[in-house]
């Protein structure tokens, strides 16, 4: 899935973690600092149409395709799409 979206490999059971205390809170607290986002509701609604319009190409068998797709549910009632360009030049 990886030219459509990234996933880190962490390992927070690795002892390198376990012998610096850090948590998996820790670990999501950074990737949000550095950026990464949980859902949908942080990108900007092109963003989300150039996911979607990758998705066939990305994942021919579907089987990332219906995580995709509820995770945008989710988003939407977050208030998905309000960095979008055209929205942010209409304000």
């Amino acid at each position: 899935m990886s030219p459509l979206i990234e996933v880190p490999n962490i390992i927070i059971r690795d002892r390198a973690f376990k012998d610096n205390r850090i948590q998996q809170r820790d670990v999501e607290y950074l990737l949000t600092k550095l950026g990464a986002s949980e859902d949908f509701s942080n990108l900007p609604t092109e963003t989300v149409y150039t996911i979607l319009s990758r998705l066939e190409t990305a994942d021919p068998r579907g089987l990332k395709a219906k995580n995709i797709y509820r995770k945008l549910i989710e988003s939407k009632n977050k208030g998905m799409g309000k960095n979008s360009s055209k929205e942010r030049s209409s304000q």
